[in-house]
């Protein structure tokens, strides 16, 4: 009877991560020659396709046909893979394969066995270049986006805005996984966590930035690490450059990453639709860095992409990810509340 493969493709791969160590390729084992046992190239490093059909197919030929042939028991017609590229193409099929032959289920027992060597040697192809690993390629797969947890999210604020506030307190229980509430595959991203979001750029803020004109003489510590600029002249494009250095600089410290110009300016977007609504510099300014930190740009930093290859997730997903927060603003905006009174801006111009 030919069985499934559930369970013995893990023993399988187990004892393939076992040859591999024993056989030295950490520790200065023989070299593999141009085609050793395994039916190896050594250009390649791919199993050699002419041994397929001497030591596989050679041995269907002889053992399986007559049942995996025109008879097709358990639905198998192994005469469908006759060239080595199949074998891939076919990955359930030949796992099982490898499982029956590996512990002797076939051929059958009432049936012509193949020798020790045969089998040994069939079972050697297959295991190769099932589980081939181009080392020169490496690709692990699919990386999740994870965000930040609550704790996390409460340092970041603090080393952003130097308010210790600790928002995220009032945010949704994190998931845990394993024991661990910081792995991306369990941490969600809800609506009521978007909303929270929303919520705790209103207090941070709030406790961080003055928007009062002038400013008092006593202001908080957080207000001088935002603005740590001020304009070079009185003039509506000082103003502007001014506002765009505070947002770069915080944006950049708060992304983590280097921000692109067309990041910069939506966020600058904001800034000019307070200033038209007649608030101050600083309240305008403040709309902005509420933009920041609801972005998910915030809690979903950008890091290695999500199919695993070198590089960044690429300007496309950031900037995405970087227009989110308008987004919200934006249809806040047009359901009637201005993007400076969402912001929760009250200064008067400057």
């Amino acid at each position: 009877m030919f069985i499934s493969l559930e369970g013995g493709a893990t023993r399988v791969w187990r004892a393939w991560c076992a040859g591999v160590l024993l056989g030295g390729w950490a520790g200065g084992g023989a070299p593999v020659s141009a085609a050793d046992d395994t039916g190896t190239t050594a250009s390649s490093g791919r199993s050699d396709p002419a041994r397929y059909l001497q030591e596989v197919q050679s041995l269907f030929a002889t053992h399986c046909f007559d049942c995996h042939g025109d008879r097709r028991r358990a639905g198998l017609d192994l005469r469908q893979y006759p060239e080595a590229e199949s074998v891939r193409s076919h990955r359930r099929v030949f796992e099982a394969v490898l499982q029956n032959l590996e512990q002797g289920l076939m051929p059958p027992a009432n049936r012509p066995q193949p020798s020790t060597a045969e089998r040994a040697r069939a079972v050697a192809w297959l295991r190769h270049e099932l589980f081939w690993v181009d080392c020169t390629r490496p690709d692990p797969g699919r990386v999740t986006l994870r965000r930040l947890n609550r704790t996390e999210y409460n340092y970041t604020v603090r080393d952003l805005t130097g308010v210790d506030l600790r928002p995220a307190d009032d945010f949704p229980m994190d998931d845990v996984g394993y024991g661990f509430d910081n792995i991306g595959d369990v941490l969600s991203l809800s609506p009521v966590l978007f909303e929270r979001y929303l919520a705790a750029a209103e207090r941070v803020l709030d406790a961080a930035v003055v928007t009062a004109f002038p400013l008092p003489a006593e202001v908080p510590p957080g207000h001088r690490r935002i603005f740590f600029t001020e304009p070079a002249a009185d003039t509506p494009e000082a103003w502007r450059a001014c506002a765009g250095e505070i947002l770069g600089a915080f944006a950049r410290r708060a992304y983590r990453r280097p921000v692109t110009a067309e990041e910069i300016a939506g966020l600058m977007r904001f800034y000019e639709m307070a200033r038209a609504d007649g608030e101050s510099f600083t309240a305008s300014v403040r709309v902005a860095l509420a933009a920041v930190l609801v972005s998910p740009a915030l809690p979903l930093p950008r890091g290695r992409p999500g199919n695993g290859r070198r590089g960044g997730i690429g300007a496309a997903g950031g900037r995405v990810r970087a227009r989110l927060p308008a987004l919200v603003l934006l249809v806040e905006h047009a359901a009637g509340r201005s993007p400076a009174r969402a912001g929760g801006t009250r200064g008067v111009a400057a």
